[in-house]
């Protein structure tokens, strides 16, 4: 990298991943003269180095196009104003800002000031009702992101209510430091689908549609456990939000108690000295909780193959510690030989009446290992055995219009709450 006299940075780099057929894949990235970048903010920053790893919902969002969402919302990037002699001659048409995306007061709000890395917006299929988003903010260490989440409007205001309740408080704040493959591996990544998750579990319920599914309301009052949490986003959202509505309420609160789980060096069984085991996560996941100044969260170690039958591991299953009324996980599903453990560990921790969410984006897998890749379909037949399945197909943007398809599975336990 090199600084140029505007201010601005300008730089190259190069990542070979060498695979089947030693393909050479060359990154290369250069900041625009008047827009100041720091190297650490670059996209190859939000790279997995990691032979095998699952690439993100969706690509980076390239430099200094991070804002896209936010101008297409107001004003066109494609106007061109051709002037003779100071003459405007001509402007091209502005393109039509869909229907579901925010006005840009709403995501300018959503952003509180600060300089955004990326839009990240959930909706249903269609243009019907506006997105939930939550917006990516510039922070000063690389390994520190900080995104901002729409504050819920109160309960029951319902349906465009929302939207106008949401721009009087200023945004939720949540920060989490990531981790190198070599001490957090998969879990040490920040997904996109953890930040659609996050903006999913934030939101309030007077919406219709799919989107109506989900909601700050589905968990409030209740005792709540996060499987494969990771850094920690989603649920530090959540019980963000929780803990801000249960302190302007009246009267007593109805805050969350949250459970935070995630596989580490502790308590490992010798025989599975094999698998991948992310030293640092744990650690790491107490601190980002620390950060967030949270007193609402713990948080546990917790394998999911201590769940299975003893005819799949030669070893009586764990009882769990306790039961769960509800249970969320954010884009867990990667590969079918894991979906045994993970639905013994859903089944074995919720309570009888209790309801398990998982977030699962509709990822497109290629190469030699495509067809160990597990899909929201595969975890739908997974979970049957367990009580009833319910799922909604919900749209992801990551920076994008286009967008990519999500699914959020729902597991409803049989039995009175």
């Amino acid at each position: 990298w090199r600084r140029e006299r505007d201010g601005s940075w300008r730089g190259a780099a190069c990542a070979s991943l060498v695979g089947r057929g030693a393909a050479v894949a060359l990154f290369c990235v250069a900041a625009m003269p008047g827009r100041p970048l720091r190297p650490e903010a670059s996209p190859l920053r939000r790279l997995p180095f990691a032979l095998g790893a699952p690439r993100p919902l969706l690509p980076p969002p390239l430099p200094l196009q991070c804002t896209l969402l936010a101008r297409l919302a107001g004003r066109s990037l494609g106007s061109v104003a051709r002037r003779s002699g100071g003459e405007v001659e001509g402007q091209a048409e502005r393109p039509t800002s869909p229907a579901w995306l925010p006005s840009e007061d709403e995501l300018r709000a959503l952003a509180d000031g600060q300089k955004t890395v990326c839009f990240y917006c959930l909706r249903e299929e269609g243009d019907s009702g506006k997105a939930l988003c939550a917006c990516e903010v510039m922070t000063e260490e690389s390994s520190t992101r900080t995104f901002h989440f729409a504050a819920p409007a109160p309960a029951g205001g319902g349906g465009e209510d929302e939207g106008s309740a949401a721009r009087v408080s200023r945004p939720r704040r949540v920060q989490v430091r990531e981790l190198s493959f070599s001490e957090g591996k998969l879990g040490g990544h920040l997904w996109d689908g953890g930040v659609l998750m996050a903006a999913w579990l934030c939101a309030r319920r007077g919406r219709s549609g799919a989107i109506a599914t989900g909601g700050l309301d589905l968990f409030e009052g209740h005792r709540v456990l996060e499987l494969g949490a990771g850094v920690g986003l989603a649920g530090l959202a959540l019980a963000s939000a929780a803990a801000a509505s249960a302190g302007e309420k009246e009267g007593g609160t109805r805050g969350v108690e949250l459970v935070m789980t995630d596989f580490g060096a502790e308590e490992v069984p010798p025989d599975d000295s094999g698998r991948l085991i992310p030293p640092g996560l744990l650690r790491v996941l107490r601190e980002n909780v620390e950060a967030n100044g949270l007193g609402n969260v713990e948080v546990r170690h917790l394998d999911w193959h201590d769940f299975l039958p003893q005819s799949a591991t030669g070893r009586a299953p764990t009882d769990p510690r306790e039961r769960f009324e509800r249970i969320i996980a954010a884009d867990v599903v990667y590969y079918t030989s894991d979906l045994p453990a993970l639905t013994a560990a859903l089944a074995a921790h919720l309570a009888p009446g209790g309801r398990a969410f998982v977030l699962v984006p509709g990822r497109v897998w290629t190469g030699p290992l495509a067809g160990e890749r597990a899909t929201a379909a595969d975890l739908i037949r997974a979970l049957q055995p367990f009580g009833e399945v319910r799922s909604n197909a919900l749209r992801g943007h990551c920076g994008d219009l286009e967008g990519s398809p999500v699914c959020i599975v729902e597991l409803v336990r049989e039995g009175a709450a």
